[in-house]
């Protein structure tokens, strides 16, 4: 039996099983990780129909070909970084969103909710250093 896998020559009906058994393990290792092709193609679906724009159109928005957006879209291939990055910003959207399917608006909570910690503790701190000074005049005073 001859098949042949990326210009690799199989021969064996072994070969076959250890190829086989190697994407096996390589698709395994992608959707562990929390990303697979087919939700970031749900989330850029999503995205493009409540924009309502067409694959062509967003395909010159970005700068690639129309095919590229197909690909992402059923979960052939995905974005790279770069593209990812213009995604992001053409949707007005987040990393996060697109590759986890988490909400934006939890990833604002979370943020303002570390910022509302941060404005606590400059208030505790500012504090702080106002009775510390206004101890160290009444003491200068006395003194």
């Amino acid at each position: 039996m001859d098949v042949g896998y990326r210009n690799v020559k199989l021969t064996t009906v072994v070969d076959v099983w250890l190829a086989a058994t190697s994407i096996q393990s390589i698709i395994t290792v992608s959707t562990d990780k929390g990303v697979s092709d087919y939700m970031i193609a749900k989330q850029l679906i999503e995205l493009r129909t409540k924009k309502g724009i067409s694959q062509e159109q967003l395909a010159n928005e970005l700068g690639v070909s129309r095919q590229a957006i197909s690909k992402w879209e059923t979960g052939i291939g995905h974005p790279d970084t770069d593209n990812l990055i213009k995604l992001v910003s053409y949707y007005d959207s987040s990393a996060d969103y697109i590759l986890f399917g988490k909400k934006d608006d939890a990833a604002k909570e979370s943020i303002f909710s570390d910022m509302n910690f941060v404005k606590a503790l400059v208030f505790f701190g500012m504090l702080v250093g106002i009775i510390s000074i206004t101890v160290l005049i009444v003491l200068f005073v006395i003194l």
